[in-house]
């Protein structure tokens, strides 16, 4: 009896498991951090967003300049 209720029993365990496993827990490779339980470190996601803004800023505009003075190279080596 008890055999025939445990495929039951298990398909409720995959249900019930898969609901509350993703109640706001980190994911692997995940990308961005959970949410925060403390002002604290809402503070710190705030800080990172910031940080993070301005470093693309940097590096794209890094990378452009060196595009443009590869190009400038190249266009002296022709001459």
């Amino acid at each position: 009896m008890l055999s025939l209720l445990r495929p039951k029993y298990s398909m409720l365990n995959l249900i019930l498991l898969n609901l509350f496993n993703q109640c706001d827990s980190p994911s692997p490779w995940g990308i961005y951090f959970q949410d925060s339980a403390t002002p604290q470190m809402e503070g710190l996601v705030e800080l990172h967003d910031n940080i993070m803004f301005y470093l693309v800023i940097v590096l794209f505009a890094n990378t452009q300049n060196i595009k443009l003075s590869e190009d400038r190279i190249q266009f002296y080596m022709k001459v």
